[in-house]
This record gives C-alpha cells, sequence and structure tokens, in this order.
C-alpha cells in the first residue's frame, strides 16, 4: 500500500506583523507502505508519527520551526523509495528555522541521510536525538547546532556549502 500525506494552505506568504496569516501545523501521522509525507506552510510543522517510520518527502516551514517526532526512524523517502529506502533525493527533506528531530531509532542512514536547511528564514538551530544514529546533511548555509545525541549508535553530520557551529544560545555557545 502506497500513501502520500500532503498539507499545504493557500498561501506560504511571509507572516504579518499581527501573525494573522500564519497557518501552523500540528498532526499525527501514518504513513503506510512505500508512501511519504509532504508538507508545506509559512508557520510551525508539528508532526508525530504513530506506527512506524516517518518517511519524509518534502517538509517544509517557509517562516518558523519544524518538530518531527517518530516511534521508530526518521527516513528520508522520495516517491518510490523502497522500504526502507536504500537511496534518496539530494533536495532538502526537512526545511525551517528551528529544527527538532526526535526518533526511537535512528534519523537518515549512512546510505541514505536526511537532507535538512535550517536556518531557512533566520538565524535557527538543530536539536536531534536518536539512540541508534543520526545521518544527516544541511543543504545551504551553515549548520547552527544545539544539541545533537545518539547514545548508542554514531552521528554523522555534513554540510554542502557551509560550516557546523555550535548554535546553542543564539550562537554565543
Amino acid at each position: 500500500t502506497t500513501a502520500i500525506l500532503i498539507l499545504k494552505p493557500a498561501s506560504t506568504a511571509a507572516p504579518t506583523a499581527s501573525r494573522g496569516n500564519v497557518v501552523n501545523i500540528l498532526a499525527n501521522t501514518n504513513v503506510a507502505g512505500s508512501g511519504h509525507i509532504d508538507a508545506e506552510t509559512n508557520g510551525d510543522i508539528n508532526l508525530t508519527e504513530t506506527l512506524l517510520d516517518m518517511r519524509v518527502g518534502d517538509i517544509t516551514s517557509t517562516y518558523d520551526d519544524v518538530t518531527l517526532t517518530s516511534p521508530a526512524s526518521i527516513v528520508d523517502a522520495p516517491a518510490g523509495a523502497g522500504i526502507p529506502p536504500a537511496t534518496g533525493d539530494t533536495a532538502a527533506d526537512v526545511s525551517g528555522r528551528n529544527l527538532t528531530l526526535t526518533a526511537t531509532e535512528r534519523i537518515g542512514s549512512t546510505t541514505n541521510f536526511l537532507e535538512i536547511n535550517s536556518s531557512n528564514s533566520a538565524f535557527g538551530v538543530l536539536f536531534a536525538t536518536a539512540p541508534q544514529g543520526i545521518f544527516s546533511e544541511e543543504t545551504s548555509g551553515n549548520l547552527n547546532i544545539d544539541r545533537v545525541q545518539a547514545t548508542s549508535g554514531n552521528v554523522s553530520l555534513t554540510n554542502r556549502i557551509g560550516s557546523l557551529l555550535d548554535g546553542r544560545n543564539a550562537g554565543s555557545g
């Protein structure tokens, strides 16, 4: 079974001063088979997978934060990817200002990194926790790290065009 969940408001325009045009997404997901999740908005995105791996297609907040939680792994799963996805694509899978990624197994894999674009609209940080390992690549600009923790696995963070920086306390360490 393939399921593709697409969440997208009518507009992803810049928030007004009153933030009256901001659309936040809060959802529990259960994407089966070889499907994936696509979500785009100008507000916060908070998604919790309820059953297995969170299969990420393209999850983007153009101006705010993204929080993803999975009872298994968070994986790069473009359209047509297998189970588990052996390879992904090179585009950012998760984009937003601050990215909080929490999995009970792993984030990405050694053969299929989860591509991210943190600090999408303003200074932001990555906060990631997954006991069995974290494998992620920043696609644009510096990767400001608040905390990345894998208690029984490896962590591999890469950056295409920027640096890996201590992002705690708004970059002051």
